[in-house]
């Protein structure tokens, strides 16, 4: 059994980082920035569920506790897109 992983098959890949925290945001950007990830980011629930339906994104990267709408309550709706 194989367990090499293609890294290739991450490239161009699209991450869609939400934190209320700006600084928290910023960190997980300039890690992922140079994986050359292609990238977007939301500041809360709200705007992660507009942002992935839009998006699409590969992985979503989300904090849980947010203003106006937490990452729980995000989580359910991106499920249902």
């Amino acid at each position: 059994m194989d367990l090499a992983i293609d890294k290739s098959a991450f490239n161009s890949s699209r991450v869609l980082i939400v934190d209320d925290s700006k600084t928290a945001r910023n960190q997980l950007l300039t890690i992922l920035k140079s994986r050359n990830y292609i990238i977007r980011y939301a500041a809360n629930g709200e705007e992660a569920v507009k942002v992935a339906e839009e998006f699409n994104p590969s992985l979503i990267l989300m904090d849980v506790m947010m203003p106006i709408m937490d990452g729980i309550e995000a989580c359910e709706l991106i499920r249902s897109i």
